[in-house]
């Protein structure tokens, strides 16, 4: 947040997004409302395993517990993670299937 209040008093036009790292274990929950209530897009950055590094969240005992709950896949609970906090996601990894976007849509976790 600190490196956003220095920067938007410089510049005229707000951006219209913002990337930063999201995911189930880096939840950022300060930061996502105040981004969102600037008016300004978030965008989840590594939203399956962090940056750059295997977290195996796709293999995560809570995640895929609550993937089971709900008939789902571990991609389809943090896909829906995002969307229930208004994150939009940087890019669809190999590892998506239409079949998986899809119902992530539909769940409520």
């Amino acid at each position: 947040m600190k490196k956003l209040e220095e920067f938007l008093p410089q510049v005229t036009i707000t951006p219209a997004l913002v990337q930063n790292e999201i995911y189930p274990y880096y939840q950022e929950n300060d930061v996502i409302p105040y981004i969102q209530n600037l008016g300004i897009v978030v965008q989840g950055w590594y939203p399956l395993e962090g940056r750059g590094t295997r977290w195996g969240l796709l293999g995560d005992e809570v995640i895929s517990g609550i993937a089971e709950a709900h008939g789902v896949s571990s991609v389809q609970v943090i896909l829906r993670w995002n969307l229930q906090k208004g994150v939009v996601l940087s890019r669809a990894p190999a590892i998506l299937t239409i079949s998986e976007k899809i119902p992530s849509c539909i769940i409520l976790l």
